[in-house]
């Protein structure tokens, strides 16, 4: 309403209709003037926006006589890669400071799942929070997870540090403490922060950890891990996982006392198996 009071023109319901209409299929194709609205919005507005445009179950849009097709706009809303882009960064800007941890990254995972993500470039991510709640930050690693197959590896190599730089956070936060020589605290290097459950929140992103960070894996992480459910499977998609890599997992898999070969015959859809059968038969 402040744009259309800018323009002190006088208009007919008719009029003010079509006005609103046109303002809005403007934001649609100029996803920059859409970032500047956005922007402008106190944390109450930005809060009724967002109810508005991911949680409203209205196919219209009613303000007074005027009444909008909402559900066709916001298909087109969603259908636009730069719209996309800017209500993710817009979310990533104020959300945070307006609602919940949780519920903004409910809005960025839906505005995640509804895009193509070729937004989604290693400087976007750049710009996801460093400190997250736990359960919002596996929310959101969970949606990542799922949008593996979608992103660029550019962008997955991103996804594993932002990722990774959480989990050590947490790890460092309440890790094994060992004493030096001066009695000083500090951290065991020797023990590794890929813990079973780590692995199970990296997923298809595991392939990225480095060698020693695998061969630090402690026997117990190896052993919990393969006991969660569906961890073989897990193991099983990581097909990308390169031949260095997946000899180290299997040493330290065998090590645990579990043989993949059992593992193999039960999942068989990616390559991870075939890699790590490739790598156990030249050892037999």
């Amino acid at each position: 309403m402040a744009y259309f009071h800018a323009q002190d023109v006088m208009f007919t319901l008719s009029s003010l209709q079509m006005s609103i209409k046109s303002y809005l299929k403007n934001l649609l194709y100029q996803p920059r003037q859409l970032l500047s609205e956005f922007q402008q919005l106190d944390q109450q507005q930005f809060q009724t926006a967002m109810k508005y445009l991911f949680n409203s179950r209205k196919d219209r849009l009613e303000m007074g006589n005027i009444i909008l097709d909402w559900d066709k706009t916001r298909e087109r809303i969603f259908q636009s890669p730069g719209v996309n882009r800017t209500l993710f960064l817009i979310t990533l800007d104020k959300c945070f400071l307006a609602l919940s941890a949780l519920d903004c990254v409910d809005i960025l995972s839906q505005v995640l799942r509804v895009s193509v993500v070729n937004y989604l470039q290693p400087d976007v991510i750049g710009s996801l929070p460093n400190v997250l709640q736990e359960d919002a930050f596996r929310n959101l690693s969970t949606v990542f997870k799922d949008l593996y197959d979608k992103t660029s590896a550019n962008t997955q190599r991103a996804l594993y540090g932002w990722m990774k730089q959480m989990l050590q956070k947490s790890y460092n936060m309440s890790g094994t403490l060992c004493t030096n020589s001066l009695n000083i605290p500090e951290f065991n290097e020797s023990v590794s922060w890929v813990s079973a459950e780590n692995l199970w929140i990296l997923g298809r992103y595991m392939v990225h950890l480095p060698l020693e960070d695998i061969l630090k894996i402690g026997i117990n992480e190896i052993r919990l891990f393969i006991s969660y459910d569906n961890a073989t499977k897990q193991l099983d998609t990581v097909y990308d996982i390169t031949p260095e890599l997946a000899q180290a997992f299997l040493e330290r898999i065998n090590s645990s006392g579990f043989d993949m070969r059992n593992a193999s015959t039960v999942y068989r859809q990616g390559c991870f198996s075939f890699s790590f059968m490739a790598v156990y038969g030249e050892n037999e």
